[in-house]
């Protein structure tokens, strides 16, 4: 069962509804809310609100697909996703990813991220 939902990450789903869930989110990436609320760009309060909002899914669908691919990257080690996303990167003018999603530029997040994962230099 739990290969068919290797995919994911199970703690980011609301329980309840099965959406994914800004503050489980937050949590797994050791952040706070606000900085949740800057990635997916919406307030803190709406977040607050309804943290699994279907208004925030297609950005937190992009998100955890992101910190999949890297914990797959970085042989599942959560602990090396969380340093990956808070380091200073020089494809990324010595920015953390972190900082560059806070931004709102996932884009550039997983180009960086694509360019690992097909070998070339980043």
């Amino acid at each position: 069962m739990t290969m068919l939902l290797s995919h994911t990450i199970l703690s980011a789903h609301d329980n309840k509804t099965g959406r994914y869930d800004a503050k489980r989110i937050a949590t797994i990436l050791a952040i706070t809310q606000a900085e949740m609320a800057e990635i997916v760009g919406y307030s803190t309060r709406g977040l607050n609100k309804n943290p699994s909002s279907p208004r925030l899914q297609e950005k937190l669908a992009a998100l955890v697909s992101l910190i999949g691919e890297l914990r797959e990257l970085l042989d599942g080690n959560m602990e090396y996703v969380l340093i990956w996303l808070k380091s200073p990167h020089p494809y990324l003018d010595k920015r953390s990813p972190l900082s560059v999603l806070k931004d709102g530029n996932l884009e550039a997040v997983q180009t960086l991220l694509h360019m690992m994962w097909t070998g070339q230099p980043a």
